[in-house]
């Protein structure tokens, strides 16, 4: 146990609780509805109980003391950035680098209290806790850490892997302890803490929305068990995926050299997926499945599935090898700013409609004497859509791998809809933000799954409506492509969608188009199958 590190020690005022019970009394009269307030004021006394000298035994008690009321804070803290693009604004940062702060802190502590448990015969009957502990707070600083698309540091890893390690060792691994935080149950095993947050990276967290990370991680809390870590002589047949628990490497499916190799089995795992993906094709309730009641179909299908394969089978193989790129791109955010560029810098306006003042312009002109004028379109120069350079690490006929260096542009976010041009293009296209990573030099990496076709810029609005009052939005038609099997599809706002039709503005020509289903959802976007009659209106 000597490679679990330390924590450093130095003389510091003691803490306002000595103990069990008065550590309970001080939680008790903590003002929880004040946020910022409590969580600071336990982030310090848990800092002075670290620093302090206190029986092992004792200072586990008043951890788990502190527990409830820091998963608490941390839940609310934690809201103000949960479902913020990348990089986080300051306030965002600030609130997020306080939940890692007060992690790294539980962890520490539980770190003493093994550390200094060695040895000690009261600890004795408490060290497979005090290990599960080590490995669900180590695991928590990872899942905050995939929430704002950061890399693990390979310290984390490193600790993960010792204190894992070290259950294995004393035979320990597999054995029930209490756990009344874990949301599966009253009790949970170090290698099941263990393997959720090798599951979870596993899975490319920074592919997730946070809502999916959260469902994801919910789910493993259950379903982790159900998985195993092999030696090397028990490898399964299945493409397995290797842990090196004596480095400091995260787990992959690549073999390499590995000082202290296991290799993970997820049949169980696999046959529990594949149930409840089955329920669902038979038209089940996620939540009267064990999937939660936040999980909303089809989503929460293509979900499971998207986890099985990588559970499983490992990352998906590319449909089209990469190619040598141009060095930069291009790009702009959202759907105005894709319309402007993509109709080469040209401000959406609304189509010109019959001659004639509206029923409104008459109403101002007997009123003011004069027609209204229209109001501006939220693009209409180049200055309200700018566009960023990011260097091209990769890139293939449906997508691209592209890097920024930091405080070079605008926040980022999963699933965004992006225009992206490369220098050596003619044509922007437009894609979807699949994957993001911010690294240890704030460097951010995005994954961008590019839409099949050139898009064309269109005006669209729902059908039928009040013409005087509804006014048109720019959209995109993305035309087949049979080579990727592509059908045509529209890009919309989500707020004109809705099952029905759109009445289409392309150059002179009017069209209503039957919407047919919902392909895909975005942040700020939709992809929309439909059918058009063979006549124009």
């Amino acid at each position: 146990m000597s490679s679990i590190a330390p924590v450093s020690r130095s003389g510091r005022r003691a803490p306002q609780f000595q103990d069990k019970p008065s550590c309970r009394a001080w939680v008790r009269a903590l003002p929880l509805t004040n946020v910022q307030l409590s969580h600071t004021t336990l982030h310090t006394q848990l800092r002075l109980l670290n620093h302090h000298a206190a029986a092992p035994l004792e200072r586990l008690k008043m951890m788990e003391e502190l527990r409830e009321a820091a998963a608490f804070l941390q839940g609310e803290l934690g809201r103000q950035y949960w479902s913020q693009a990348a990089p986080l604004n300051y306030s965002g940062q600030a609130a997020w680098d306080s939940v890692a702060e007060l992690w790294r802190e539980i962890l520490d502590g539980y770190r003493i209290c093994l550390n200094e448990g060695r040895g000690d015969a009261a600890m004795t009957a408490y060290i497979p806790l005090a290990t599960q502990r080590c490995l669900r707070y180590g695991g928590l600083l990872a899942l905050e850490s995939y929430r704002v698309y950061r890399e693990l540091p390979a310290a984390l890893w490193e600790d993960l892997h010792a204190f894992y390690r070290f259950a294995e060792g004393k035979g320990f691994a597999a054995q029930p302890v209490k756990d009344r935080l874990s949301q599966a149950g009253s009790s949970s095993t170090c290698q099941g803490v263990y393997l959720q947050t090798v599951l979870i990276h596993l899975a490319n967290p920074y592919q997730f929305t946070p809502k999916q990370l959260a469902i994801v991680y919910r789910w493993l809390d259950a379903w982790a068990v159900r998985a195993e870590l092999l030696p090397a002589g028990g490898i399964p047949s299945q493409p397995a995926a290797a842990v090196d628990i004596g480095g400091d490497a995260p787990p992959n499916h690549e073999s390499g050299t590995l000082t202290a190799p296991r290799y993970l089995d997820t049949r169980r795992l696999a046959a529990t997926l594949k149930k409840r993906i089955y329920r669902l094709q038979q038209g089940d309730r996620p939540a009267a499945i064990g999937l939660g009641a936040d999980c909303a179909q089809p989503g929460c299908a293509r979900l499971l599935a998207q986890v099985y394969h990588y559970w499983t089978r490992g990352r998906p193989q590319r449909l089209l090898p990469r190619r040598h790129a141009s060095p930069r791109a291009e790009l702009c955010f959202g759907l105005d700013a894709a319309y402007f560029h993509t109709a080469g810098g040209k401000a959406f306006t609304q189509p010109q409609r019959e001659s004639g003042l509206k029923r409104d312009d008459l109403e101002d002109l007997r009123l003011l004497g004069r027609a209204a004028a229209a109001s501006a379109p939220a693009v209409s120069t180049a200055a309200d859509a700018p566009l960023e350079v990011w260097e091209i690490r990769d890139e293939s006929a449906l997508g691209f791998g592209l890097l920024r260096h930091p405080r070079q542009g605008a926040p980022v976010a999963q699933n965004q809809l992006v225009a992206v041009r490369p220098f050596d293009g003619k044509r922007f296209a437009l894609g979807t933000i699949r994957w993001l990573t911010i690294g240890a030099d704030n460097d951010m990496q995005a994954g961008i799954r590019m839409f099949p076709g050139v898009p064309v810029p269109l005006a669209a609005r729902p059908w039928p409506c009040d013409p005087e009052t509804e006014r048109f939005s720019p959209v995109f038609l993305l035309p087949a492509v049979a080579a990727v099997h592509s059908v045509e599809t529209l890009v919309l706002p989500p707020e004109i969608y809705r099952q029905g039709q759109l009445e289409v503005v392309a150059a002179e020509a009017q069209y209503t188009v039957t919407l047919t289903g919902l392909l895909e959802k975005g942040r700020g976007y939709v992809l929309a199958a439909f059918t058009c009659p063979a006549t124009v209106r």
